[in-house]
């Protein structure tokens, strides 16, 4: 198994948390090295893209938007660019009655999280959180 890897000691206690989480994921699931940071992939891990989920079209799905490897997007599992692809390449090209009611049952009912507003700004981030 490899190793966590370093941490950054300048995060803040929510991106050090996501970045040990992917650290711990990459080192106990794709059982790969690490590069500079344990949320980092090495060079072969990333142009392999393993950041991104190996199924459904998604690699394909990316590698037609973006045909070429980007350490930046492909390497660092913190950065956003392969939430979308994972979730949303599978649906590429399916007529809608093939995925929308499968998707629907398993939509919550209820909201996952507290609604958020644009009024005062909270932890600068120009958010109000609103309890319901």
């Amino acid at each position: 198994m490899s190793s966590i890897g370093p941490q950054h000691e300048p995060d803040d206690h929510f991106k050090a948390a996501a970045r040990l989480h992917q650290s711990a994921y990459r080192a106990k699931v794709l059982k790969v090295g690490f590069d500079q940071y344990g949320n980092r992939l090495t060079e072969s891990a990333g142009r392999a893209l393993l950041n991104y989920y190996d199924g459904l079209g998604v690699r394909e799905a990316l590698g037609q938007r973006y045909p070429t490897y980007s350490k930046s997007r492909d390497a660092n599992m913190l950065r956003g660019e392969h939430i979308p692809f994972n979730l949303f390449a599978p649906l590429i090209g399916r007529p809608d009655h093939e995925w929308q009611a499968p998707v629907m049952r398993l939509a919550p009912r209820r909201p996952l999280m507290p609604i958020l507003r644009r009024e005062q700004p909270v932890e600068n981030c120009g958010m109000t959180l609103v309890r319901e």
